[in-house]
């Protein structure tokens, strides 16, 4: 339950301080970016996605105009909309973290929260557009973690930073194995081949027996091209018949639910209708996508048809117990 609702208010220093129209949009703007590029990590963590997280999932994390005058600008998290969940709440605190926090802290604690480069990328970014288009502004934030003052970083802290290419990030990418001619393994992903950086002298029998039916997770730099599409996994650090994965929390394009215990969704692909399938017998989901990412998204979806049913319209079903014990506290 909210105990405030979280606000960030854009205010002119100095006595008679006013704020143009321009500067206060650039302002709220940047806090906007931020707050989109925070949740689009998460989103993309949890949801066990590999590519750009659609956009109809970020608009959770739209902020509103609440308060306007000569001033002062208020944005908040309050909106009559449909969206509901928790991730907004958590993303504005990740924000109110960095807004707290001492800067002399501010570089080892932006590598820690943002551990993928293409994320740490654009949150410095962001953090160097807020800076540079509030001199001669404050930012007064008020949240469930914390409220305060932010004045924005210095010149001398932001360069000192590493501006890591968004295109290259360590991850993890499921496809097919498959042997080309001169008998390398590579991986068959949704977009693409993709080259492996594997030691020369790996012994890669094991895995050439299971080419072209079983999924493999493969973990390493993930090297992206401009255009989106991943095309090379260096520093290959483990490769793995990937059965299943563990979903902490279900969202979909409205809404978001974290779980108390993870769900387990098995993972199948038919190479004769090039589907992938994920499903879990317990609650009836078999959800299917011709990427690995829609079939993802529609794992999420299935699932939280079923906890929807079971609040609304199916108090006493078939899943009662199952999505108790998920989520005892959903909708409470």
């Amino acid at each position: 339950m909210h105990v405030r609702t979280p606000s960030f208010k854009v205010v002119a220093d100095g006595r008679d301080g006013e704020i143009p129209v321009s500067v206060a949009g650039r302002i709220m703007m940047d806090i906007q970016s931020l707050i989109v590029h925070i949740g689009a990590q998460m989103i993309e963590k949890e949801m066990r996605a590999v590519y750009e997280v659609p956009k109809e999932y970020l608009n959770r994390f739209i902020l509103h105009i609440t308060e306007v005058n000569g001033k002062s600008m208020t944005l908040s998290t309050k909106a009559q909309d449909k969206f509901t969940g928790s991730m907004m709440d958590d993303a504005v605190g990740m924000l109110t973290c960095i807004m707290d926090s001492d800067e002399s802290v501010l570089p080892e604690l932006i590598v820690n929260m943002f551990p993928d480069p293409k994320y740490r990328s654009w949150i410095i970014q962001d953090l160097d557009a807020l800076s540079r288009d509030m001199k001669g502004y404050s930012i007064s934030y008020d949240s469930m973690e914390a409220s305060g003052t932010f004045k924005g970083t210095s010149e001398e802290t932001i360069p000192q930073w590493t501006y890591p290419l968004p295109e290259d990030h360590p991850g993890t990418a499921v496809g097919l194995l498959y042997e080309d001619p001169l008998g390398r393994l590579r991986l068959a992903c949704d977009k693409g081949d993709v080259d492996l950086g594997l030691p020369e002298d790996r012994d890669n029998t094991g895995e050439a027996e299971s080419c072209g039916s079983i999924p493999y997770a493969v973990t390493g730099h993930l090297i992206f091209t401009k255009e989106g599409i991943l095309s090379e996994i260096r520093n290959v650090e483990g490769l793995r018949k990937v059965q299943a994965i563990e979903v902490p929390r279900i969202i979909s394009k409205d809404s978001d639910v974290r779980l108390e215990s993870p769900v387990t969704a098995l993972i199948s692909y038919v190479p004769d209708s090039k589907l992938w399938i994920l499903s879990n017998d317990r609650l009836d989901i078999s959800a299917t996508g011709r990427t690995w990412d829609d079939a993802v998204r529609a794992f999420h979806d299935a699932f939280m048809e079923r906890m929807e049913g079971y609040d609304a319209d199916e108090p006493k079903g078939q899943y009662f117990e199952l999505i108790r014990v998920y989520s005892p506290a959903y909708h409470c």
